[in-house]
């Protein structure tokens, strides 16, 4: 089974000023693509300790300066590209979060059935 075969949910292609904070230290991010269970993003500046596992993403969305903010577990790592899962998302930043899916995907409809795949 290809990776993209054993995903269940949909990723978006989207783009946003982001960071990832790891044990206090701030990394610039480059987003690539976003799902209601993670992202792939690319480290603007690779001075991230290749033993790091988990941290901390910001997601600025739209001109008013509204933020995602989740935990997230880094799932993978080829060069400066990275592969988040996230782990912990307060109420508001999951409802930002399923909003922007809705709005950057072709079917809003497949992204309500994929809320029921989430982990309560």
């Amino acid at each position: 089974m290809s990776p993209s075969e054993s995903r269940r949910f949909v990723r978006v292609s989207f783009h946003a000023d982001a960071s990832l904070l790891v044990d206090g230290q701030k990394y610039a991010l480059d987003m690539e693509e976003l799902s209601l269970k993670g992202a792939t993003v690319v480290l603007l500046d690779d001075t991230l300790a290749a033993d790091a596992d988990a941290g901390e993403l910001h997601l600025v969305i739209g001109d008013d300066g509204l933020e995602i903010t989740m935990s997230v577990a880094i799932r993978s790592r080829e060069q400066e590209r990275l592969g988040l899962e996230w782990t912990c998302i307060d109420v508001d930043s999951l409802g930002m979060l399923r909003r922007v899916i809705e709005l950057n995907s072709g079917d809003p409809n497949e992204v309500l059935s994929e809320i029921s795949n989430l982990p309560t």
